[in-house]
């Protein structure tokens, strides 16, 4: 976390970092509220899988995504390098009125 302790949040930074996740072991997030997520190194691949066409892109250092956190989505890491033990590094900003305890201990 980037703002530990602060009173009365309804954002929650985050620095992550993202391994080389096998797609197909990688869970589905869905919760409430909204993301926006800043790509500093590396590469991530997002899926996400609402009501309409499933989607799913790459993006490298210097992109960055906005998601209702409602739709179904997964972020993996992605590395060229199978021995890696990062692959990349990203910002990411929760939105969420229900408080971080609910994002993360649910």
């Amino acid at each position: 976390p980037l703002a530990k302790g602060s009173p009365e949040l309804q954002m929650f930074p985050y620095l992550s970092r993202y391994g080389n996740a096998d797609v197909r072991e990688a869970k589905l997030g869905e919760h409430n509220g909204e993301e926006f997520c800043y790509v500093l190194d590396g590469e991530i691949e997002l899926n996400t899988y609402g009501e309409g066409p499933s989607m799913q892109e790459l993006l490298r250092p210097g992109d960055a995504l906005y998601l209702d956190s409602s739709v179904p989505h997964r972020l993996n890491g992605r590395s060229r390098n199978p021995s890696a033990t990062t692959s990349a590094e990203v910002i990411k900003v929760f939105w969420c009125p229900l408080g971080e305890r609910y994002l993360f201990e649910a």
